[in-house]
């Protein structure tokens, strides 16, 4: 038994943190607090959250960047239009250096909107 789940309906997965975050609606800050304060293995809630928000992170990005490289290869003899590709991923990158993972309450939403709102904007141009 991993004490992990993975729903096949939504394709959610992780531990019990992420579990009962998506089950009652809360934050998972806020449940791991709640199961500090029941069960007291801070190191092991923390290194959890850590632990799944840098493999969404990385999940993210990775998908992200087919998307980025086929633009990229599409309009290639576009300088300008590269240029400006650069310098959104550049800013989104400032950004991504900025954040802490170990001791911010990032959200992968916050993340999937930024790479979005770059989508649209790069997606004009198709």
């Amino acid at each position: 038994m991993e004490n992990r789940f993975n729903c096949f309906g939504c394709s959610r997965g992780g531990g019990p943190v992420q579990f009962l975050s998506f089950y009652t609606g809360k934050k998972p800050g806020v449940i791991a607090k709640e199961l500090l304060i029941t069960y007291g293995e801070f190191d092991d809630v923390v290194e959890e959250i850590n632990d799944e928000l840098q493999k969404k992170v990385d999940d993210l990005i990775l998908n992200s960047s087919t998307f980025f490289k086929n633009f990229g290869k599409k309009h290639q003899n576009n300088e300008k239009l590269i240029k400006f590709m650069e310098n959104l991923l550049w800013s989104f990158d400032i950004y991504l250096e900025r954040l802490n993972f170990a001791n911010s309450n990032v959200e992968i939403e916050n993340l999937e909107a930024r790479i979005d709102i770059i989508k649209r904007k790069l997606g004009k141009f198709e």
